[in-house]
């Protein structure tokens, strides 16, 4: 869609949410594969509706363990705006679609964002089940959310990329995690197009130019947050290891979601004792 059409689905969006709710989140989450319900009793919601409900560009299927749901509520003591899974570019969706509730969620008011997802470890040190904070990406190999005209009200042209997260939102979650004894990795993650998973050759180009961990999503999302001088912070859990079809093993949606689950309780403790000090 063009820039007219695009901010027209905009404003039809964040209108239909404002009839239905006054709250202004503070900070917007989120819940990348396998994390859906997460953060249970701790999120206390007071509006949802699903993404094909407030743009019509969503399809209403929606890929396994993405629901697609904006919701709207407190966490502890903290106005939250969560997003329960995330529309792909392999869907069929282009750069600017997928990031589009990053910036209703500006509109909105958020002025932070932390970021979840599910992704293959590419640092030989990390093993499924690890926790990385994501330190800084790599964008590219997919294309940039910011193609096309620049809509003004969110930010300049040619924004800046040398800190797209946040250093202080990271010590909080460097400080939730100690907290709690988690161990937590710090790395830099490189987001692909997908469906499919990363050849070992892949897995090798990207080693090479510094990728710690890899995965389908989420970089995107923080360019776009740091275009809207959104605070943005990211968090992924390794579930695969990348490349590992060299040794006979086989990748499948199914293994990362079951690793993803198993892990669930940590990142709920990150994510509520983090946004609780954002």
């Amino acid at each position: 869609m063009n820039k007219k059409e695009y901010i027209k689905a905009l404003n039809k969006c964040e209108n239909l949410i404002r009839k239905h709710t006054k709250t202004e989140p503070e900070t917007v989450i989120v819940l990348g594969s396998g994390y859906d319900g997460v953060l249970g009793e701790e999120f206390v919601e007071e509006y949802a509706e699903t993404y094909g409900n407030l743009v019509n560009f969503v399809k209403k299927s929606y890929v396994d363990g993405h629901r697609k749901l904006l919701s709207i509520g407190t966490l502890c003591g903290k106005k939250v705006l969560l997003l329960s899974g995330r529309i792909h570019m392999y869907e069929g969706y282009n750069e600017t679609e997928t990031s589009f509730f990053i910036r209703i969620a500006k509109r909105l008011g958020a002025k932070n964002v932390l970021l979840t997802n599910a992704s293959g470890g590419i640092n030989q040190e990390f093993t499924p089940g690890d926790i990385m904070l994501i330190d800084d990406h790599i964008t590219m190999f997919v294309r940039s959310p910011l193609i096309g005209e620049n809509i003004e009200e969110f930010g300049p042209r040619f924004p800046d990329m040398g800190v797209v997260y946040d250093r202080e939102l990271k010590e909080i979650i460097l400080s939730a995690a100690k907290k709690y004894g988690i161990d937590i990795k710090c790395g830099s993650y490189a987001q692909l197009y997908g469906p499919q998973y990363e050849t070992p050759a892949e897995v090798n180009v990207l080693k090479i130019i510094g990728a710690d961990a890899v995965g389908m999503s989420t970089a995107s999302e923080a360019i776009v947050a740091k275009h809207a001088g959104m605070r943005v912070a990211g968090i992924t859990c390794v579930t695969n290891v990348a490349g590992k079809q060299l040794n006979g093993a086989k990748l499948s949606q199914a293994e990362v979601e079951r690793v993803a689950a198993e892990n669930k309780d940590k990142l709920k403790k990150l994510i509520t004792e983090s946004v609780k000090n954002f």
